[in-house]
């Protein structure tokens, strides 16, 4: 008897589990938020130099009749860091005689002080005038911090997540990412602003306990639909950032308006949302864990056997001796490397000549949880064949999305588009997965490789313009087919690990996927040929595949 078994008597997916993914939706799309506002926040809207001789920082238009006297063209644009050079120095004077006669030397061109923006949106870029070569890799830093927030937070959200409970992380960092997310939208600097998005990043926790708790509510039968929903809840909730921001067009008021809510919705979930059954049963537990069981039983509408209420106890009580006394246990205790869940299984004594049957427990006790990693040659290899992939996979994922904005003219329109395409790659996961007779590593083969042929064929698209109008198809197959080769990678991961150390393990992973995010915008950075870029997606795809070919089972 397994935790596997119990959810096949309770329902593997029932009305229960609707109602929680349901309720868990909420949380999984508020850390959605937290995952790309910055792309917004930082956009730097169109700009030019202010030229105090002729305007007033207060009053001013960006298209004024003398911009041709006054600043450096390049096409029909005015130059956005370079304006030309006062004849000689003299206050402010009307727009009509800097329209009427030269003051400006066309042959000398000096930096800007101060700047103008388009009024089409508003970021901290324009509010707090973080442009060109002086002040734009604070923009840069925005990003980098975010992204280094995720690599230390979650990891430990991970291991918290393990020790408290997946229901506690959830909601205490859905509360401090609510929170914080609205004390920024107050800011009144850069500095003040970094500071609270680094502090932002760090309570990261939500999104991974969440999905571990979703996951956990369900039978093995119904993971890969119930993996498929989650991705799904995390998209729109991207997708609501988009727009958001294209409806309001300041990044204070999307601040407020999409984190308000969770501020109000959090506290609640205290009593909407039961802990997972499983991490109740690894903490031996069981008197809760049995509590849940017939909340669930009752919503399914299931009769549970006589003996379950036995079976959870027994799965609970072997943790509990366990962890009363790790070096000399009363009992025989055998850990199995094979073992990716808290079981009992019995076999014969066929040393003592007795038939009657004995129990094997394997367990991981919570002294020895994440050291039984290290000791466990199969559970090391699959570890690291993990981080290589999570880490190359999210940066595909990443850099295509960041990238996507690019493509054309509306970029609310086209990052919604690019956001989107992603449920179908979401739900032809679960498809191909529960309906082909195909593993979750040939699956994933599979889209990596269809990634790589799609970033390949681009950059041949970009050299000749008869092929133009195949180029967004082209990018937004490349999006789709990462996208689906994602969905798959955390069931995959998940699945591969005891429950014991489930949520440590996804953390660790979640920390290799940030990694591998903070390189996608150094290379959008140092590469700005989105045809140069191509390239390298696909080496890194390359270089994902043959990770994944040499995952261990």
């Amino acid at each position: 008897m397994n935790v596997d078994d119990l959810f096949v008597q309770l329902g593997q997916f029932g009305p229960f589990q609707f109602q929680q993914y349901i309720l868990l939706a909420f949380p999984i799309v508020f850390s959605a938020y937290q995952t790309i506002t910055f792309l917004f926040t930082t956009s730097v809207p169109n700009f030019r130099c202010l030229v105090p001789e002729c305007e007033d920082e207060y009053y001013t238009e960006f298209d004024e009749p003398w911009l041709n006297s006054a600043l450096p063209f390049k096409g029909r644009l005015p130059e956005q860091c370079l304006r030309f050079k006062p004849l000689s120095d003299f206050t402010r004077n009307s727009s009509d005689m800097c329209s009427a006669y030269s003051l400006f030397d066309e042959r000398d061109s000096i930096p800007c002080d101060r700047y103008v923006f388009t009024k089409d949106e508003v970021t901290i870029a324009s509010e707090f005038e973080i442009v060109c070569e002086d002040n734009g890799w604070k923009l840069f830093i925005v990003v980098m911090n975010t992204y280094l927030g995720f690599i230390i937070g979650m990891p430990i959200a991970g291991i918290i997540s393990d020790r408290i409970g997946r229901k506690t992380v959830m909601i205490y960092s859905w509360f401090l990412q609510s929170l914080i997310a609205i004390a920024q939208s107050f800011s009144r600097n850069y500095k003040t602003f970094l500071i609270l998005q680094t502090m932002g990043a760090l309570c990261c926790g939500a999104y991974n306990a969440g999905f571990v708790m979703a996951l956990e509510t369900l039978g093995p039968a119904s993971r890969v639909l119930g993996n498929a929903l989650i991705s799904c809840f995390h998209t729109l909730g991207q997708a609501n950032v988009g727009m958001t921001m294209w409806l309001w067009r300041d990044w204070r008021i999307m601040n407020r308006i999409l984190y308000g809510p969770g501020l109000l919705l959090c506290p609640i979930y205290f009593w909407l949302v039961p802990e997972s059954v499983r991490w109740l049963i690894s903490r031996g537990r069981s008197a809760e864990a049995m509590e849940v069981c017939r909340k669930i039983a009752g919503i399914n509408n299931r009769h549970l056997s006589t003996e379950f209420e036995d079976n959870v106890r027994a799965l609970a009580e072997v943790n509990i001796i366990v962890c009363r006394t790790i070096e000399e246990p009363p009992h025989p205790v055998v850990q199995n490397e094979e073992s990716t869940d808290l079981s009992l299984a019995t076999n014969n004594d066929n040393n003592g000549g007795n038939d009657a049957p004995h129990t094997i427990v394997e367990i991981a006790t919570p002294k020895s949880r994440l050291p039984k990693i290290l000791k466990s040659k199969i559970l090391l290899l699959r570890l690291f064949y993990c981080v290589i992939v999570w880490s190359s996979v999210s940066m595909l994922f990443s850099a295509l999305s960041m990238k996507s904005v690019t493509i054309s003219g509306n970029k609310y329109l086209n990052f919604i588009l690019a956001v989107l395409v992603e449920l179908p790659g979401y739900m032809a996961s679960y498809v191909v997965m529960d309906t082909v007779d195909i593993g979750r590593r040939m699956y994933m083969s599979i889209t990596v490789s269809l990634t790589a042929l799609c970033c390949f064929l681009f950059f041949f698209i970009q050299q000749c313009e008869c092929l133009q109008k195949w180029k967004i198809a082209t990018f937004l197959t490349a999006k789709l087919s990462i996208t689906s080769s994602f969905a798959v990678l955390y069931i995959y991961t998940s699945e591969m690990f005891p429950t014991e150390i489930r949520n440590s393990i996804l953390g660790i992973c979640s920390m290799a996927a940030h990694v591998g995010s903070v390189f996608a915008p150094i290379t959008i950075l140092l590469v700005s040929e989105i045809a140069k870029l191509t390239l390298i997606f696909y080496g890194i795809s390359v270089l994902s595949l043959l990770a994944i070919e040499h995952f261990i089972f």
